[in-house]
Parts: C-alpha cells; sequence; structure tokens
C-alpha cells in the first residue's frame, strides 16, 4: 500500500494582505496590529 502524504494548498486562494518593500526587505500590513511586520515564515503563517 502505498501513502501519498503530499499537500495539495493552492495557496493563491488565500490573500495575504499587500505586500511592502522597505529598506529592501519585504513587509506585510497587519489589519489588526494596523502596523507593518517583516514577513517571515512565521508572520506568513499567522497572517493566513
Amino acid at each position: 500500500m502505498i501513502m501519498d502524504y503530499s499537500l495539495d494548498i493552492d495557496f493563491l486562494k488565500y490573500y495575504l494582505g499587500k505586500n511592502y518593500l522597505r529598506n529592501g526587505k519585504r513587509y506585510i500590513f497587519d489589519p489588526i496590529r494596523k502596523m507593518l511586520v517583516m514577513e517571515t515564515p512565521e508572520e506568513i503563517v499567522r497572517q493566513k
């Protein structure tokens, strides 16, 4: 028996907010905190 553990996630259907580029670093606008936060893997998950 073969198990397929691949994830079929369409990331394009999740809106992560507007992305900004400031001082060569990427930021995401957080509407709850009403501020720009640096785009990190943790922050991307939090914004979903």
